[in-house]
């Protein structure tokens, strides 16, 4: 054939012969069908299964014998045989040998340029035959077919290209189903999808190459653009960057061709926007998804793309990615530097203050095919699978790149399909790409759209009224902090820079962003991923902005800063008889470790808002200046308004005189004085709007409210202020940091002075605010007048009292500890002289020992949790060896709330029957059960734990009491009691332990009290002892009562007191002395003891219980209740039940009433002394009622008293 003059000749048997041999004459197997019953082209054989000729080598030879044919044939010889012609190719192209498709592809590619004038019906069917090219496991067959398909696209101008692309792409119509389809599945490859993400480099490359192309050169390409400009843009997020960048500068290639071909219509859009030079920003093109903004990230334009380094030429430290940050200020090697395009519109810039100069080429095109898919493209965002929802992401970001600010057109369904993504399957997988893909999309949002837009659209996430999930708010306010942190990104990169800008577009948004923020309810309990989203809408915007923000805007954002870094009170057991006594309170927290989370990003919101404020006189002449004018305005109108106010009455009075006057009113004086008095009010409101007036054009700055919380509650506070210790006349605390202060301390110290008020009245409703605002304010600014008789106090009364719950009441004492830590300390520290602190520190008992006292009354109310947390937190401040407990349990004005509570609870003898009511309260409220149909284990439960609770509670406020006499006595300084008999007496404590000797007059339910138990008895002996020598030295001090192996046995060997007992005034009536000894012995009798104890009897000792020592003594400071060092600080709770208290309670009953007869007996020793009498009384009354069990003991206590007294005067 190759040597043959002429083939003419031949053809008519070598062409039959042909179509013969590979079977070629119905490849589609269509023809024996009518034209209505054949099947549309995608449905149409892509390969041959199963060739005529099984030989591969055989189909090779004949494929090397038609391409040597066709091409010594002429156009007319093809002409007649062109139908056999297109099927021997097409033939060899679905041929399953990978030779023999490479073959065919060469032989397709020269036919289709040298006749494609008659190929142009034969299109379709050349195009469809290469699909199974595309697809084949050889790279090398994949861009031979792609070279193939590029010459069949000259065949089919105008005409069957576009068929060829649906199939590409593989459309289907949606209004016809194939037959097919309801029998067997059917798979439609979508090949440009395949080819997109092809595994080869070579084969990506080689396919936008193509695409490319197409929209260069094919002479139809209109009808092709809207199909293949989306996976085009999806090779600019190609993984490997080279290619990357190729397809960026072939879209700009597209771009020039753009703007040639629209010349006229880019002129006209063009000189339709301002032409006024402002200042621009740039923003680097997100190439491969990533956001390039920020100062140290050079133009991806200016980056010349670079072929693989196979050889290995370049160092290792060149391989580095040209978006790589600069580290520690090495030089970035960002490759060879490009010079732009000559044209005026190549960068795609977008201008701060004004509308574009121009619009750029490739963003005018791809914008206008961008609203064919960018629907569907929403769709798979929120596809479930990650591979879907990242090349979506990437897809709609390279859109967003050229379309700019046009995509406001598609804001609102692409923020609802941005929020179902951030809270979908997605975002919740983890995957690093996907994450960085759409955090690139929200902030190119951000940086092309004018803020006031996505703001309307977002704002809502922030309110609680929103109509949406936790979830969906969560994912509104991250889309809201990226496209917030891409304009102030954007803002930064102004060039020239402008100082007057300020925050440009976004003034109108960032002072109704913080206002919402302060006030959303987001911040009152957030979860760990709402505060790390709402850290980072913080952070978006406060650095860079921080100069152009107001005082109010920073007192919001302190706010908003300490609320992100609040932690909740810690959940609780319940209140019901399933929770242990001892689970049920278990720690208690620390009060010295600050309850504060993300302690690292608060430290530096705390530094930047407090950074300008050295600069702060001059920017807050500005901004009083402002104040000034808005308030000369308000001013103004409201004395224009008072005077017309005035007119208007002063007509309409004399009108209504005018009108009921008559002659017989002549002799009506009082008529007269009323006329006058009207008159005189008249004038003197015209007088008042007069002054309104020169007051307003005299320059008077009126001051703004900041906050109007902070007006209400102060208003509630005045009429709520029981309780709580005030001089308003003192006012000492400095203003001022300490001079010693370092530069971040004086920042820190200057901001709280100036948004503490405001950040107190705003954390009305959330503890956890109010507690970290505690913890971060220094101590002289919360020791201020306004602030500790304000809002500080109110809102820990709110916070401690019975109307909050058990979690916030525990919470809340912690607080209130750690807070009169801090002024113990500053009184120590000046030796008592502060008064503030002082003042602080009594108010703070006053109000808890009021909040007990409240919560007691109710069983609603009444928590075993907090009383117990309560007076272990009491103990521990107590042991303190820099507290003075006269500060605390003695304020100077009132009696003493501290001591009243203290008190009633040790000698309150229905305790128990008070926590039955609250635990079958807790039990009905929990199980909806009433109480009498509870189970007999359930009552027998309620009944122990309630028993249980009373013991604890009361044992613990006794060895607080103890405690709190020991410190007193210890310095040796008067006590300063209160008189007569209130709380805080020596006559009312006296009293008080003194209660414990007899049965109380029952005034609950059931109509008993229960003995008083041996414990008890003993710390009331304890405690009595301790008060008759209170005021003596400490030298001469009584020692605390341990716990004794052989009580009996150590009554006989009793010493004398040291010192010289006293009774409080009020038991100068002999009947008192009198009383005093018939409890006395009473008490003794009751321990069913046999008394006078015999010395060689055998008792049961005092057991160590697992405690590292065996001595149990009441009211000592133990070490393991003091603050743990620094190397301890790890320890954030102790036992809210001290090992005093806890051991005690597991000592037999023998054991506890031999101690409590030995401290009874050495009571006797002091009041043998003082109520002799009494015991004399006592004797002579039982003796005539022969009760001689009483009169045994008492004489015993008489003769035992003499003889040791005697023995240690001797």
């Amino acid at each position: 054939v190759e040597n043959t003059s002429d083939l003419f000749p031949m053809l008519p048997y070598i062409f039959p012969t042909l179509v013969a041999r590979l079977g070629c004459e119905d490849l589609d197997g269509v023809a024996h069908l009518p034209e209505v019953m054949r099947p549309d082209p995608e449905q149409k054989p892509v390969e041959l299964a199963r060739p005529v000729e099984e030989s591969e080598e055989v189909r090779l030879a004949l494929a090397n014998f038609v391409a040597a044919l066709l091409k010594r044939l002429n156009p007319t010889q093809i002409y007649s045989y062109i139908d056999e012609a297109t099927g021997l190719i097409r033939a060899q192209a679905m041929d399953p040998y990978h030779e023999v498709k490479a073959l065919a592809c060469e032989t397709m590619i020269a036919f289709c340029y040298n006749h494609c004038e008659m190929l142009l019906h034969f299109a379709e069917p050349l195009g469809r035959s290469l699909m199974s090219c595309l697809t084949h496991n050889h790279s090398r067959i994949r861009i031979y077919g792609l070279r193939a398909l590029t010459a069949v696209f000259w065949c089919g101008v105008w005409k069957h290209n576009h068929e060829i692309v649906q199939q590409l792409m593989a459309f289907q119509d949606p209004n016809k189903a194939p037959i097919k389809a309801f029998y067997e599945p059917m798979t439609n490859i979508n090949y440009m999808s395949t080819l997109s993400f092809d595994r080869h480099p070579a084969v990506r490359r080689f396919w936008f190459e193509t695409l490319a192309y197409w929209l260069l050169r094919v002479p139809d390409k209109v009808d092709h653009e809207p199909y293949i400009f989306p996976y085009l843009l999806a090779g600019l997020c190609d993984d490997n960057e080279d290619i990357a960048l190729e397809v960026f500068w072939l879209i700009e290639r597209c771009g020039e061709l753009y703007e040639e071909e629209k010349e006229e219509d880019l002129r006209k859009k063009n000189s339709m926007a301002s032409t006024t030079a402002g200042p621009t920003a740039d923003i680097p093109f997100p190439l491969q998804g990533i956001w390039g903004g920020g100062n140290e990230v050079e133009h991806f334009r200016r980056a010349a793309a670079q072929g693989p380094d196979i050889m290995g030429e370049r160092s290792l430290k060149e391989h580095e990615k040209r978006d790589h940050l600069k580290v520690y200020g090495e030089h970035v090697d960002l490759g060879e530097r490009v010079e732009l395009p000559e044209r005026d519109s190549s960068e795609p810039w977008a201008s701060i203050g004004s509308c574009p100069d121009r619009v750029s080429a490739p963003a005018a095109g791809v914008r206008t095919h961008t609203r064919r898919y960018i629907k569907a493209t929403f769709n798979d965002v929120v596809d479930f699978r990650e591979c879907t929802a990242l090349n979506a992401g990437r897809l709609l970001c390279m859109s967003l790149a050229y379309t700019e600010e046009g995509v406001t057109e598609w804001l609102q369904p692409m923020v609802q399909a941005l929020l179902k993504f951030y809270a979908g399957r997605a975002w919740a997988a983890g995957d690093a790409k996907v994450a960085a893909t759409y955090n690139c999309v929200c902030k190119l949002l951000g940086a092309f759209l004018d803020p006031i837009t996505y703001w309307q659209q977002l704002k809502d996430m922030l309110d609680g009224d929103a109509p949406v999930d936790l979830d969906q708010r969560i994912a509104g306010v991250r889309v809201l902090a990226l496209c917030v942190e891409g304009s102030v990104e954007v803002l930064q990169s102004i060039q020239p820079p402008d100082p007057n800008l300020g925050m440009g577009r976004l003034s109108s948004v960032v002072p109704e962003l913080i206002s919402t923020l302060y006030s959303s309810d987001l911040l009152l309990s957030p979860t760990e991923e709402l505060r790390a989203v709402l850290w980072k809408l913080l952070r978006s915007f406060l650095g860079p902005l921080r100069g152009d923000l107001t005082d109010v805007q920073v007192s919001q954002l302190l706010f908003v800063a300490v609320a992100l870094s609040a932690k909740a009170p810690e959940d609780v057991f319940g209140e019901t008889a399933a929770a242990s006594s001892q689970a049920a309170a278990t720690t208690t927290g620390s009060l010295e470790e600050e309850e504060l989370l993300d302690v690292e990003q608060l430290d530096e919101v705390l530094a930047i808002l407090g950074r300008d404020l050295e600069d702060g006189p001059k920017r807050q002449e500005l901004v009083d200046a402002k104040r000034n004018e808005e308030a000369k305005a308000k001013a103004s109108a409201a004395a224009a308004k008072a005077k017309a106010k005035a007119a208007k009455a002063k007509k309409a009075a004399k009108s209504k005189k005018m009108a009921a006057f008559s002659l017989d009113d002549l002799d009506d004086s009082d008529d007269e004085e009323e006329f006058e008095e009207s008159d005189e009010e008249e004038d003197e409101d015209e007088e008042e709007a007069e002054q309104q007036q020169q007051q307003a054009e005299g320059g008077v700055i009126v001051e703004v409210v900041t906050s109007a919380p902070a007006s209400s509650s102060n208003a509630r506070q005045q009429t709520n202020n029981t309780n709580i210790i005030d001089d308003d006349d003192d006012n000492e605390d400095a203003l001022d940091p300490p001079a010693s202060a370092d530069a971040a301390t004086v920042r820190r110290w200057k901001l709280f002075r100036r948004a503490l008020p405001d950040v107190l009245a705003q954390a009305e409703g959330s503890f956890q605010v109010f507690r970290s605002a505690i913890y971060l304010a220094p101590l002289e600014l919360l020791l201020q007048q306004a602030h500790s008789s304000g809002p500080l106090l109110e809102r820990l009364r709110a916070f401690t009292g019975r109307s909050a719950n058990v979690s916030t009441r525990l919470a809340a004492q912690t607080l209130a500890m750690h807070l009169a830590l801090r002024c113990a300390r500053l009184l120590q520290s000046t030796q008592g002289a502060h008064k503030g602190a002082a003042r602080l520190l009594a108010n703070i008992f006053q109000l808890l020992g009021a909040a007990q006292l409240e919560a007691s009354e109710s069983p609603k109310s009444l928590s075993y949790k907090v009383v117990v947390s309560g007076l272990s937190l009491w103990r521990r401040f107590l042991v303190q060896p820099e507290v003075d407990p006269r500060w605390v349990l003695f304020p100077a004005e009132e009696s003493s709330k501290s001591l009243e509570w203290l008190t009633s609870l040790v000698a309150d003898q229905e305790l128990y029957k008070r926590y039955h009511l609250a635990l079958e309260h807790a039990e009905t409220s929990v199980s909806g059960q009433e109480k009498e149909n509870f189970v007999i284990k359930k009552t027998r439960e309620i009944r122990e734990q309630s028993e249980q609770r009373a013991a604890i509670s009361r044992t613990l406020a006794a060895s607080v009491l103890l405690v709190g006499l020991h410190r007193l006595q210890a310095d040796g300084r008067p006590v300063p009691w209160r008189p007569d008999s209130e709380p805080g007496s020596f006559a009312a404590l006296f009293a008080g332990a003194q209660s414990l000797f007899r049965a109380a007059t029952p005034k609950l339910e059931p109509p008993f009290v229960k003995p008083t138990p041996a414990y008890l008895k003993l710390y009331a002996a304890e405690l009595l002892r301790v008060l008759l020598h209170i005021s003596a030295p400490p030298a001469s001090s009584e020692q605390p009562f341990a716990l004794q192996d052989d009580a009996a046995k150590a009554i006989h060997h009793m010493s004398a007191p040291r010192s010289q007992p006293k009774l409080p005034a009020t038991f100068e009536a002999a009947s008192q002395r009198e009383a005093l000894a018939t409890d006395f012995v009473v008490t003794l009798v009751d321990l069913n003891l046999t008394l006078p104890p015999d010395p060689n009897a055998k008792h049961a000792p005092a057991t160590l219980d697992g405690a590292a020592t065996g001595d149990i003594v009441l009211g000592v400071v133990e070490e393991d209740l003091l603050e743990p060092s620094s190397s301890q600080a790890s320890k954030r709770a102790s036992s809210a039940v001290p090992s005093e208290v806890s051991r005690l309670l597991q000592q037999g009953e023998e054991c506890l009433s031999w101690n409590a007869a030995l401290a009874l007996y050495m009571l006797a020793l002091d009041l043998a002394t003082l109520c002799e009498d009494g015991f004399q009384a006592a004797v002579a009354k039982w003796r005539r009622r022969k009760e001689q069990a009483k009169v045994l003991i008492a004489v015993d206590l008489l003769e035992r008293s003499k003889r040791v007294l005697a023995a240690a005067r001797g």
